[in-house]
């Protein structure tokens, strides 16, 4: 079903006796027992789920993994949440999705994927739509803070990398990933998307002069973080490739990457000797 293929998130053990004894110290200070039974309690099916899934690496067709993914829609948050939606399938005023923290529609469709609600609900896809009609720029496929009356879609002049990563990401989460709307949201984020911390000169037009808290001396960086969390929800298998456009494959596609996880481990182990 759409929304619920899962990427999985390797187990990694930080290299180092210097990290990996300060990372033992703090997990005695902060765990003094297992935590996984109180993870795995039914009161919370959105944590069961992803307990289950990403630390314990149960498939999606296990059946204790099937009836928590059942659960989520059933009880705690998400049927609250979905029991306020109006008929309209928006939160609070329609025209405020945005600006209305945290009880607008965009917040709730955020709020719900982060929970894994079934993309499939009839309601979450009717709010999907909704967003898609009335915050994205219709132009470059970014999000926007509010909608565009004589044009429909949103205002080109307040599309902000925040709000496009985060419902990006929600959207791909829901399962929206042959959608071309989405298609065009994530090419914003490859096109026009930041990475830098003020080591190069900023650049200059549209949508860079727009906001200084978004593009001022370096990047924002809750805006680079969304953006990472909408790219690392495409599916592995619709994600574009280096290979095939170099001289010479340097490792082989759609295989676990060397190159990647050396990377990420060094990152890891200086991050931990650093503390």
């Amino acid at each position: 079903m759409l929304g619920q293929q899962r990427l999985r998130r390797p187990k990694v053990e930080l290299l180092g006796s210097v990290g990996a004894a300060r990372a033992s110290e703090r997990d005695s200070r902060v765990c003094s027992r297992d935590p996984m039974d109180w993870l795995l309690e039914d009161n919370n099916p959105s944590v069961r789920y992803l307990a289950l899934t990403d630390l314990l690496g149960r498939s999606e067709d296990a059946p204790e993994v099937v009836a928590a993914r059942r659960d989520i829609m059933a009880k705690g948050p998400v049927p609250r949440i979905l029991a306020q939606q109006d008929r309209g399938g928006t939160w609070d005023k329609p025209d405020s999705f945005y600006t209305a923290k945290f009880r607008g529609t965009v917040w709730q469709l955020i709020t719900l994927a982060q929970l894994m609600a079934d993309g499939t609900d009839p309601r979450i896809q009717q709010a999907c739509q909704f967003v898609l009609e009335s915050s994205q720029d219709r132009e470059s496929g970014g999000f926007s803070m509010h909608r565009a009356v004589r044009t429909g879609g949103g205002r080109a002049s307040e599309v902000i990398p925040c709000l496009t990563g985060n419902l990006t990401c929600s959207l791909l989460r829901f399962g929206f990933w042959d959608h071309p709307a989405v298609a065009r949201a994530v090419r914003w984020i490859t096109t026009y998307q930041r990475f830098d911390d003020g080591a190069d000169p900023s650049p200059r037009g549209w949508p860079y002069d727009q906001w200084e808290m978004c593009w001022g001396r370096h990047s924002c960086h809750m805006g680079v973080v969304k953006a990472l969390k909408a790219l690392a929800e495409i599916p592995s298998k619709q994600r574009s490739a280096p290979n095939g456009r170099h001289l010479v494959n340097i490792e082989a596609r759609g295989k676990p990457s060397q190159w990647i996880t050396l990377r990420a481990l060094t990152v890891m182990q200086r991050w931990s000797a650093s503390r």
